[in-house]
């Protein structure tokens, strides 16, 4: 039991903070007459166009000691300068000090922070915020996501927005940024479940590869080195193999195939229920405000299991190929992707979901 040690106004409260096998003794101040502290510039401050800034700023406190704090954006600042700020925890000292933050301007010209704009706001942890922050299941730091020009510029923004919706909007996803995957090297890993492929005592399956031209060769050869560098696959060794094709996608480009025809003949089937469209539709019937969020590539950010990666070996000219996440073709992949969509989505399905 943590004991809590009383000094004048403060109190003293030891706890930890776990990260990875490290573990970090940190004492936090409870006080409520020195809470909060302004974050502000301490000079004119420049934010290059579309850029990430590392800036320096001041603050004023009667901290007895350095403390951990965190620290939010300012409600004005966007609003007033277009300037984004995400909240960070940092350590901060007694009476004057200066710390390094970053601040990020969307816009397509510089911009000036004036001397003395109050940039955030510090504020004491709670050690339940932390405990939130810092769980079992997410013991390795998030890293520190930066929304770069490329990405702002590849926005596609409804253009009914005016200028200070489409600034929230921004600052929304910069907010949350690192939930999104900008790129294909971007891709998350649910840890939801694995999918696995139940064949029974049946021999392996294997089919003689399908006839490419030279051209389909070189597409195909270079999706599998796409998929190679972002772990969806692996060169295998496996008894199983079934032929790919190419179809063209709406877009022009041709998507990889594979025709688990005989595979799926064999595969015991999951009857887990995919979604009604209709009952969806009579679930939101009194919403008036809707919003659609697309996985990218979502079945690629689902792992198979390890005894059943042999099972998706594929034929190409290069050689033998398996897949490390969930390909398109199998049998139970609507089934498992939509039992994987309902448990994240778990209390929010026929309500807001």
């Amino acid at each position: 039991m943590t004991k809590e040690l009383n000094i004048a106004n403060f109190h003293l409260i030891p706890f930890q903070i776990t990260k990875g096998s490290t573990t970090t003794a940190i004492q936090v101040c409870k006080s409520t007459n020195i809470f909060p502290i302004k974050i502000h510039t301490i000079a004119p401050t420049l934010i290059k166009a579309n850029d990430i800034t590392e800036v320096t700023l001041g603050y004023k406190s009667t901290l007895p000691y350095s403390q951990l704090v965190i620290i939010e954006k300012h409600d004005k600042l966007y609003e007033r300068y277009g300037i984004i700020f995400k909240r960070a925890l940092i350590e901060i000292g007694g009476e004057i000090g200066t710390i390094k933050l970053f601040l990020q301007n969307s816009e397509d010209y510089d911009k000036t922070l004036p001397k003395g704009v109050v940039v955030g706001i510090a504020e004491d942890i709670d050690y339940q915020d932390l405990v939130s922050i810092h769980t079992p299941h997410t013991m390795e730091a998030r890293p520190v996501f930066r929304l770069t020009t490329a990405q702002i510029n590849k926005l596609d923004i409804n253009p009914v927005l005016n200028k200070l919706d489409r600034q929230h909007l921004i600052q929304l996803l910069v907010e949350y940024g690192d939930c999104f995957a900008w790129e294909y090297t971007s891709l998350g890993k649910c840890n939801i479940e694995q999918f696995t492929i139940d064949v029974g005592d049946t021999r392996p399956i294997y089919s003689p590869p399908y006839q490419h031209s030279a051209k389909e060769r070189e597409i195909v050869k270079d999706l599998i080195e796409e998929m190679l560098e972002n772990d969806i696959n692996e060169p295998s060794n496996s008894p199983h193999g079934s032929p790919v094709l190419l179809v063209p996608k709406k877009n022009g480009k041709m998507r990889m195939v594979i025709d688990y025809r005989r595979l799926n003949a064999i595969t015991r089937r999951d009857v887990y229920p995919l979604a009604r469209i209709d009952d969806l539709l009579d679930s939101v019937r009194n919403a008036q405000v809707f919003s659609r969020l697309d996985l990218f590539a979502g079945y690629h950010q689902c792992p198979i299991a390890e005894s059943d990666k042999e099972k998706t070996a594929f034929i190409i000219p290069q050689g033998l190929y398996q897949f490390k996440r969930l390909p398109f073709g199998l049998q139970n992949a609507p089934s498992y992707f939509s039992r994987v969509m309902n448990t994240a989505m778990a209390g929010l399905t026929f309500n807001s979901v």
